[in-house]
């Protein structure tokens, strides 16, 4: 599974021909930014199947049901969305680690 989001004044023509050649499903999800391409323009360009979120928190975990336990969620496009993603997981994992013990 790819999430994936960007700046709207980055090459999107050129990151989402790179993205179509991966062989793997996409949501494009909002990122918390103001320069922040939305996920359903993303979507339009990309000219194949994908998904979008309103969140990066709704589609890492869309992405994590999809990909199942032992598949894989690749964040990837804006460092923004990328840190997003590393704050939700860091919160998901405390939180688990929290109710194992407690």
């Amino acid at each position: 599974m790819i999430v994936f989001g960007a700046m709207k004044d980055k090459d999107l023509p050129s990151m989402l021909r790179l993205l179509a050649g991966i062989d793997a499903p996409v949501i494009f999800s909002r990122i918390d930014w103001h320069r922040a391409a939305a996920p359903a323009a993303l979507a339009e360009q990309f000219e194949h199947q994908a998904e979008t979120a309103e969140s990066s928190a709704e589609a890492l975990n869309r992405a994590r049901v999809r990909a199942g336990r032992d598949g894989i969620v690749f964040v990837c496009g804006s460092l923004y969305l990328v840190g997003e993603a590393i704050t939700a997981t860091r919160a998901r994992l405390a939180g688990s680690s929290r109710a194992a013990t407690g």
